[in-house]
């Protein structure tokens, strides 16, 4: 198959650039790390290319940010119509989703609104005394070690309202992929993250997830075209959004939208707010006169204490050895997969540098979790070869 051609130039900035590009942020001072490599367009592209001649391809959006770097990357269209992607396109974070709830968590640990060992049952009390999930900690529910299976059974309700997701709470155990007793084995879950993400709204007294992440992360940071639903950040989202294909390359339509199912799957981004994001992740933020950014730094700090388990704070880890100094450096990654819409994101904290990867096709016939099908090829071909040849 013919790769998409490449649309517009990367765009490179120094660290004084990044303050009026990223709405007032700017990368900590890291100059003595090396840097990207010496022609990191061709790297990109030539990547993308090899990627996209074996694999279903519609478009593609990377993002890379490091010491006083920011690369961003736009490839294909995304849509059937050949309407270019761009870094403005609305795309659909799915699972990636997630760390956003667990830097909730973090902040609302370093205010002192929660404790991770606060139990779902002193958040919720009208919760039976015989639910089983009653006891598990929110530090669980971040870990994926709260007992709690994959998901909800299908052709069921229980994400479409706070009163479902108890009555959820309440029955659980008697699923056929029923709940488990709290701090038993890890299982990577959607319902955990739909609950933390409930759990942190009551405990900030916000009507949703969706209110707490707006006023915690998106406002403080600038991220001005994220959101849980596309058109309330975009508001051309119906006609220019990112639209996801099958692997046959079929269209697939709009996701369904409810604000409990928000909290693991439901954001919406662009390329340019997601430099926002990475350049936060690899570098913390600047402070400023807004208290805010204080408590963003701290959450972050908190969230890598955290990272000491299979799924730490909503992660995984992996092990990439960058080319300059054959270095085996710890990643903290998470992918996404969602209706067609694809994601990877790789953290290398020792590094300072981040890479986010997104695709609006399918391109295997599998799904994304790591260890396997679409978050595998998206790391080990695309987002690996790339990332590794920074810091050269």
């Amino acid at each position: 198959m013919c790769p998409p051609a490449f649309l517009g130039d990367m765009k490179v900035l120094p660290a004084i650039a990044l303050v009026a590009a990223l709405g007032g942020t700017s990368l900590l001072d890291h100059t003595a790390l090396a840097g990207p490599p010496s022609d990191p367009t061709t790297l990109v592209r030539n990547t993308w290319d090899d990627f996209a001649r074996n694999h279903a391809t519609k478009g593609a959006v990377i993002v890379i940010v490091g010491p006083g770097y920011l690369g961003w990357y736009q490839f294909g269209t995304r849509d059937d119509d050949g309407n270019p992607m761009t870094l403005k396109t609305p795309i659909n974070l799915a699972s990636n989703t997630k760390p956003f709830v667990a830097t909730d968590l973090s902040l609302a640990e370093d205010a002192g609104v929660v404790d991770v060992n606060t139990t779902i049952g002193t958040l919720m009390p009208s919760l039976p005394s015989d639910a089983m999930p009653r006891g598990a900690k929110l530090r669980q529910l971040a870990g994926f070690s709260a007992g709690f299976p994959k998901d909800i059974p299908k052709s069921t309700s229980y994400y479409d309202s706070t009163s479902m997701l108890t009555l959820a709470l309440t029955q659980c155990d008697q699923w056929t992929d029923s709940c488990g007793v709290p701090g038993g084995h890890i299982e990577y879950s959607n319902l955990s993250y739909a609950v933390l993400g409930s759990m942190l709204a009551i405990a900030r007294n916000k009507a949703q997830w969706s209110d707490v992440v707006q006023a915690d992360i998106l406002d403080p940071l600038g991220m001005v075209h994220t959101c849980t639903r596309g058109s309330g950040c975009n508001p051309t989202f119906l006609s220019t959004h990112a639209v996801g294909h099958t692997f046959d390359g079929n269209p697939k339509e709009l996701p369904e939208h409810t604000p409990i199912k928000d909290a693991f799957e439901g954001l919406w981004t662009t390329g340019e707010d997601m430099a926002i994001w990475l350049e936060y992740q690899v570098g913390g933020i600047v402070p400023s006169s807004d208290p805010q950014t204080t408590k963003l730094n701290n959450a972050l700090r908190k969230t890598r204490n955290h990272l000491n388990s299979a799924f730490g704070w909503s992660y995984q880890f992996s092990t990439l050895t960058f080319i300059n100094d054959m270095s085996p450096t710890t990643i903290r990654e998470k992918a996404g997969q969602r209706d067609g819409q694809t994601s990877y994101m790789a953290i290398a904290d020792a590094k300072h540098y981040g890479i986010f990867v997104y695709v609006n096709q399918d391109s295997l016939s599998g799904d994304a979790s790591l260890g396997g099908g679409l978050g595998n090829e998206l790391r080990d071909h695309l987002a690996f070869p790339i990332l590794k040849k920074f810091n050269h």
